[in-house]
């Protein structure tokens, strides 16, 4: 199937690891690579912000959630300043790794997004309409693939009930032990490079 626009939204990490106290991390440190660091005891994170670049950090006492909100095509540079924010954090141990690549597309096809996931992704949905004595305009899909600890988890959703946009997310996890900041960081690095991968032979396939 053809679709005939593509937006690309956002390219997030997170990493999981064992509590660290918030009060050790170096806010000295990241503030000479980021033009908005904010420590916020009260919501249990260290905010941290880079407004040209349009990436935004959650530093929290188990778990990073770093975005890039810059909507260009995916790519290892998305990372860049993912090392700072690993050298001004405590030593950790890394017990999982996250990807998700949000992204959202028109199809030919079907001018209602929603109708795709009915007609498509939906095992006989007539007897279903049957079952429920009324019409499905819209679904929403969520599979998981692969095994427990390296395993994708494809979403696929209309972004309005009634609108164009198909929004494709595609989550990858893997679980891990590290130690090292530069080995945290490849690791990120060589999981968004298969993501990568992966979500363009998924969408091929399902699109």
């Amino acid at each position: 199937m053809k679709y005939r626009d593509k937006s690309l939204i956002q390219n997030a990490l997170v990493l999981i690891y064992d509590p660290v106290p918030l009060d050790k991390v170096a806010l000295d440190v990241l503030k000479q690579s980021f033009s908005n660091v904010a420590s916020l005891p009260e919501q249990g994170v260290v905010l941290v912000e880079h407004n040209d670049m349009k990436i935004r950090a959650l530093v929290g006492t188990a778990k990073l959630e770093f975005t890039n909100n810059s909507q260009k095509e995916f790519s290892e540079s998305d990372y860049d300043l993912l090392g700072p924010i690993l050298q001004a954090l405590p030593p950790l141990r890394v017990k999982g790794c996250g990807i998700n690549l949000h992204s959202r597309f028109i199809l030919d096809e079907f001018p209602i997004a929603g109708v795709y996931g009915k007609s498509r992704l939906l095992a006989q949905p007539a007897e279903l309409e049957a079952k429920l004595g009324a019409p499905i305009f819209a679904t929403a899909h969520r599979i998981f693939y692969g095994e427990p600890d390296l395993h994708f988890d494809l979403r696929i959703t209309p972004v309005d009930l009634a609108g164009p946009w198909l929004h494709v997310q595609l989550h990858r996890h893997k679980t891990i032990s590290l130690t090292d900041p530069e080995m945290m960081k490849q690791q990120a690095l060589s999981e968004l490079r298969d993501t990568i991968v992966e979500l363009q032979r998924t969408t091929d396939v399902i699109l």
